[in-house]
């Protein structure tokens, strides 16, 4: 079984001496309702391009929707809550929510989670134990633009019941300026996407398309 989220093969990365590190990097600022993003591939292994910010509930809860799909996220870290359709069937789960960014963040931070995982499209759940490390600060590039980020590299450690278990590779960069990942990639590429377009309200929109 593979799964996950996470990673990003690098395309066009170029690493940032020493000198040019930026400070340790605090949680971004929650979005506003309205606010859309867009991208290529596959969040949440969910085939939909456009996501809004609908509406914002208890306990630091965004909610985004593209077509019949809702995203339920923590605003306070950007990091995965569950996926689901607008009449409530559960597509993507995870309990607790999985620490695959922790602020605040900085080249070198080592940090671990451990969660519970559902899938529907598969019908699979798993346990797993996510170990994450910020490894280098590059630029990268997505159709969306360039973007300075903070390349993280995870090895998901999961278990299926007592037979199955196993190990995912992934990796993403989070770029500060959008306060989101831009790219991701994984072993299990359902779960690979890039930023294709970020539109706030009240400013203009990053990428093209």
């Amino acid at each position: 079984m593979k799964s996950l989220f996470c990673s990003c093969l690098l395309l066009s990365a170029t690493p940032l001496c020493a000198a040019q590190l930026p400070l340790p990097v605090e949680a971004p600022q929650p979005f506003r309702i309205g606010d859309s993003i867009e991208y290529d591939g596959q969040p949440m292994t969910l085939n939909c391009r456009r996501w809004q910010l609908k509406r914002l509930e208890a306990n630091n809860v965004g909610v985004s929707q593209c077509e019949d799909k809702l995203y339920y996220y923590d605003t306070s870290n950007r990091n995965p809550i569950k996926a689901s359709t607008a009449e409530g069937k559960l597509l993507v789960e995870f309990k607790p929510s999985p620490m695959s960014l922790s602020f605040p963040l900085f080249v070198g931070k080592k940090w671990s989670s451990r969660y519970s995982g559902y899938r529907a499209d598969k019908n699979r759940r798993w346990d797993s134990r996510l170990d994450c490390e910020a490894k280098a600060y590059e630029t990268i590039r997505v159709p969306a633009g360039a973007f300075d980020s903070i390349r993280i590299d995870c090895i998901d450690h999961w278990e299926a019941g007592y037979i199955f278990s196993g190990q995912v590779r992934s990796t993403r960069w989070y770029a500060p300026a959008a306060g989101l990942v831009v790219k991701y990639r994984s072993d299990d590429s359902d779960w690979n996407y890039e930023l294709a377009r970020l539109k706030r309200q009240g400013s203009g929109a990053s990428g093209s398309r």
